[in-house]
Parts: C-alpha cells; sequence; structure tokens
C-alpha cells in the first residue's frame, strides 16, 4: 500500500519543483526586459490631479483651477445615445441608470482645458467616427480615456494609438491573479495610466513593476479615504476639489488659482 502514496508524493513534488523552475525562468526573462515612457506632453508631468466633473454633477461648469494649471484635468463620462455623444451622469449601476447633461459637442466648444480625461460607458463602441470628428476640430486639445469594458479600450486604442489610456477593471483584475502567482514580469500592461480604487489593492511587487515599465501610478480618491500614502502615486482622481487641493497640498504641488 506503500508504493502508490510514494508514487503520488514523487509526482506531486516534481511538479511542484517544475512549476517552481517555469516560475523562476519566466520572472527572470521579465525582469531582463527594459522599458521606455510614452513620449506625451502629459505624462512629462510629475502629478496629475484629475477632477471627476461628471461624478461631481458639474461637467459644464468653468473652473479656474482647471483652466490655468496644465495638470489638472477635467473627466467626464461620455456615452452615445440617440443620435449623438452625450455627457452624462451615471445614476445607479445595478440596473444602469443616467442622466445627460447635454451633447459632448457643446462641452468641447466651451471647454477650456488643455487635457480632457473620457471615459466611455457604452458596452460597445458605437458611432466611434462620429466620436473622432468631434476631437479633430480641437487638434491641440490631449485626450485620456478609458472605459470598463477592455474590448472597447482595445479596439480605441488601434484606432488611436497617440491617445493616453487608463487602465480597466480587467487589467487590474489580470496584474492581480498574475502577482498572486509571482508572474507580474509576465503580464502584458498596455495602459499609460494604471488606476487603483484604493493603496492596498497590490502587493510591493506589482507596484514596483508598474514603476518599472514607466507607467503612471494613480488612486480614485473617495470621500472618506483616510490615510494614503501619497508619495507612491502620481495621479490623483476624485468628485471633491477640496480634495485634491489637499493632495496637492501635502506633495507641495499647491495650484494656481
Amino acid at each position: 500500500m506503500r508504493n502508490p502514496y510514494f508514487r503520488l508524493l514523487f509526482i506531486t513534488a516534481n511538479v511542484v519543483l517544475w512549476s517552481a523552475l517555469v516560475i523562476f525562468f519566466i520572472r527572470f526573462v521579465g525582469n531582463q526586459q527594459t522599458y521606455t515612457q510614452y513620449k506625451h506632453k502629459i505624462l512629462n508631468e510629475n502629478y496629475l490631479y484629475i477632477y471627476n466633473s461628471s461624478d461631481a454633477g458639474e461637467p459644464t461648469k468653468s473652473i479656474n483651477i482647471i483652466n490655468k494649471n496644465k495638470n489638472w484635468i477635467p473627466a467626464i463620462d461620455i456615452e452615445f445615445r440617440g443620435d449623438y455623444w452625450h455627457v452624462i451622469q451615471v445614476l445607479s449601476k445595478k440596473p444602469y441608470n443616467s442622466a445627460s447633461f447635454g451633447s459632448l459637442e457643446t462641452y468641447l466648444k466651451n471647454n477650456k482645458s488643455d487635457t480632457l480625461l473620457i471615459n466611455i460607458k457604452n458596452k460597445q463602441l458605437f458611432k466611434f467616427a462620429e466620436l473622432e470628428s468631434l476631437f479633430q476640430k480641437y487638434p491641440d486639445l490631449s485626450i485620456i480615456m478609458t472605459s470598463e469594458t477592455n474590448a472597447i479600450l482595445r479596439e480605441v486604442r488601434n484606432k488611436k494609438p497617440k491617445w493616453v489610456f487608463m487602465s480597466s477593471h480587467s487589467l487590474i483584475s489580470r496584474l492581480q491573479l498574475m502577482g498572486a502567482i509571482f508572474l507580474e514580469t509576465a503580464t502584458q500592461i498596455d495602459s499609460d495610466i494604471i488606476l487603483v480604487n484604493s493603496e492596498n489593492e497590490f502587493s510591493d511587487r506589482i507596484i514596483s513593476e508598474i514603476k518599472k515599465r514607466k507607467k503612471h501610478f494613480g488612486i480614485s480618491l473617495k470621500p472618506n479615504s483616510g490615510s494614503i500614502k501619497y508619495n507612491q502615486f502620481n495621479v490623483f482622481i476624485s468628485s471633491d476639489l477640496n480634495q485634491l487641493l489637499s493632495v496637492a497640498k501635502v506633495l507641495d504641488q499647491s495650484p494656481t488659482q
């Protein structure tokens, strides 16, 4: 009766050993890679402060801090509905419900910022040609784009490679999974800004890998975020301007007002 158990133990030990060797080899190869930062003027800024104006319910309001500081950026949620692209506010996620602030075309006419973050809320990429034509009227406007749907991010990245891209939820989950099995060095990180909802979402190994690849690392601030090690991030998103101002003060980055 002992032989079958020893045989099973021997097989298990071999599987564990070879798995460890494979992981070690993949990590070794990944650690030998060198990376360069995507060259874009907005990524040259040491810190980015992004005001989620759609969540705050005031995307059409002109805000001096944003207008006067290149590294202060408005963020809007957009959605194609009816016959054109709308600037919206998500009222509920389940069931999904949103309210329109008006057309994206009108918003862009009144926008005074050099950079704009757009979050495409559609689950499929409708009428992207119409979206492209709207932005073509503003060649000096830098676009940061994100979406909760990875397929949309991938499709837009193929169409607009000169835009800056922020991570989707699926990329965050993939990094967490690969980090858990020590393979974060082999993970494809195809966004320029990696955004987390809390500072504990990633291990130190994953954070080191993000910085090694010269990605911007950001956090979405909540009303009661508590104590955060701000110096490990260089992108901050909030729907509360005063919260962003407090972070900038801590980092000695108080903006022109």
